[in-house]
């Protein structure tokens, strides 16, 4: 494939990416769900205040590099919910790139096809539903396949600056730094990247092959030395923090472990035949995460992933002279010892070896946690291999079509050489009809995501539309006026006050407020148990509105009875606001 071509699909491909994560982003996904919220109002006070934590410690403590991003889009955009998701949008379409180029460096010595599997993969990533949905919310997981599709393409692109001579040593020793700094970055944004240093083993096996076979011109282990030196000193800062701060490490982790079940044995069992399980059958039920119990992989998708894992898996059993000559089918077959040895050495020194643990090894976070399995959430990190597996099962169908084709062509010709032009027509037939099938996979995501999940009530509902309606209606309110945010929900304590409270404090702009306090826009924050304590007389003068952030009637009966004058009027064609004027 011509470089001129391979850069128009790669554009055409970013431009698929583009538009399904920024389309409509600023009403897709309908309200703002409080754990966005919370990174929202962090935010909001890191602005104001000028104080960038390594940390937050608030709602079970989030990791700080992620929040302190989204505070640069909050000062271009406003306190917007998509101005939170944007962030998101644009660590998604970069992860599209960084995916094709990673790919593409992975496979080079492997495939002689390893630019059209990196096109592939690139085109299956933008389209994939589980990664469209996170790069559309303020979640900081979407960071993880960022991450380290990026740091492990700049290794390999140190290696193979090591294979060009002593010329190229500063510039891999550049790409050697990067690759470290990237790698680093990722401990300070998602708890589950922390099963990631396993793979760098890996990584050092495949450039130690290469080195002791001459292949590396210079001193790979003194890189690799200082890629994780460079990783050492991007990581320190949160490192130091868990340091003095030991609780904060597992935070939730800890709670939801399976370890804490009663029958951890079973219960692991059962984690990974649901977590694997999800990408043929069923899938996350959570409408945040996921087209509720959709399976992560639409059918045609997961029969092309299904292939291209096997085709991994055999190549281990292969002897790593023989994986490049595609035609070569020869294993070697020295018994089941033989075999294990040469699977054990290949799980290391190969790049279907880093794959395959790549994809088991990010599964863990789900499987070892006893919550909301399957979770698309947790497994975010499996999907940068997933998609490499779909695009060498694709890949597989497409050279065994083209040997099925020049079989025939062969055959045919020789009885019926009026039809070698007709035969000849058919593998242009075979192109086309793959390229169909790439523009059925968008119509689906398109029609998956664009209009039927963000059309539905539930993922509204998952996203707590109400309470953002009644935040984007409070500050609409004068500040003049008085407002009692009533906050009958259950949730995490933050400050005194329930998270479902969150998105009100971010629309309002003013950050985390704590109970007891009234902000600088006038609002106060109730709890239930506190509406006993309200009165007329103690109300300030002026206009007062009450909201409560569920309508439920008793508790809207408790405030009429201490405070009789209360009239009730419905906003956004469902929700109760409470007006009284003193």
């Amino acid at each position: 494939m011509s470089k001129q071509k391979s850069l128009a699909f790669l554009l055409i491909i970013l431009a698929v990416a583009s538009f399904f994560r920024l389309w409509h982003i600023t009403e897709t996904p309908r309200g703002l769900y409080p754990d966005e919220a919370m990174n929202g109002t962090n935010a909001q006070e890191a602005i104001r205040t000028g104080s960038y934590k390594i940390f937050y410690p608030e709602n079970n403590g989030r990791e700080g590099l992620f929040i302190n991003i989204q505070s640069l889009s909050l000062r271009i955009f406003g306190n917007e919910p998509w101005a939170l998701r944007v962030v998101s949008a644009i660590f998604g379409i970069l992860t599209v790139l960084g995916l094709y180029l990673m790919t593409r460096e992975l496979l080079r010595k492997t495939s002689v096809y390893h630019e059209r599997i990196a096109l592939f993969a690139a085109f299956f990533l933008a389209t994939l539903f589980w990664h469209i949905n996170f790069s559309r919310i303020g979640f900081r997981a979407i960071t993880v396949p960022f991450l380290l599709v990026w740091s492990f393409y700049y290794v390999f692109r140190m290696l193979h600056e090591l294979e060009e001579g002593d010329e190229k040593l500063p510039k891999a020793e550049g790409f050697a730094v990067l690759a470290g700094i990237i790698y680093g970055l990722g401990f300070h944004t998602y708890i589950a990247y922390r099963v990631t240093p396993p793979l760098l083993l890996l990584l050092f096996c495949i450039g130690w092959q290469k080195y002791k076979a001459g292949i590396l011109k210079k001193c790979f282990p003194c890189l690799f030395v200082l890629f994780l030196f460079a990783a050492f000193v991007s990581a320190l800062p949160i490192g130091y923090y868990f340091l003095n701060n030991p609780a904060d490490f597992s935070g939730r982790a800890a709670q939801v472990s399976v370890l804490a079940s009663a029958t951890p044995a079973h219960d692991l069992l059962l984690n990974a035949a649901k977590t694997y399980g999800m990408f043929f059958w069923i899938g996350d039920y959570n409408w945040r995460h996921n087209y509720a119990g959709a399976p992560a992989l639409w059918w045609p998708m997961a029969i092309l992933f299904a292939m291209g894992l096997l085709l991994s898996i055999s190549r281990l059993f292969q002897n790593p002279n023989q994986i490049q000559n595609s035609n070569d089918r020869k294993e070697i077959r020295r018994g089941a010892w033989s075999l294990g040895l040469v699977a054990f050495r290949n799980i290391f020194t190969t790049p279907y070896g880093l794959l395959l643990v790549w994809f088991f090894l990010l599964s863990v976070p789900s499987v070892i946690s006893n919550e909301g399995l399957p979770h698309a959430l947790r497994t975010i990190g499996m999907i940068p291999p997933t998609m490499i597996f779909a695009a060498l099962g694709i890949d597989l169908l497409m050279r065994k079509g083209r040997m099925l084709h020049q079989q025939i062509l062969t055959a045919v010709v020789a009885k019926f050489p009026d039809l070698e032009e007709q035969i000849k027509r058919i593998g242009s037939e075979f192109r086309v009809l793959v390229l169909a099938f790439l523009v059925v996979i968008s119509i689906f995501a398109y029609r998956q995501y664009l209009l039927h999940w963000a059309s539905s009530p539930y993922a509204a509902e998952a996203f707590s539309e109400n309470y953002t309606s009644l935040g984007k209606y409070m500050r609409l309110l004068p500040d003049t006026t008085h407002k009692y945010v009533i906050v009958n929900a259950d949730g995490v304590e933050v400050r005194g006050i329930p998270m479902p409270a969150q998105p009100i404090m971010f629309l309002m702009g003013e950050g985390p407020i704590t109970h007891g306090q009234v902000s600088p826009r006038n609002v106060h924050y109730v709890l239930p148990d506190e509406v006993r304590n309200l009165s007329l007389q103690n109300l300030p003068a002026g206009e007062t509105v009450f909201i409560m952030l569920e309508m439920k009637g008793t508790l809207r009966n408790e405030l009429k009875s201490v405070i009789p004058s209360i009239t009730y009027e419905e906003i956004a064609g469902r929700l109760l606001v409470g007006k009284v004027t003193k």
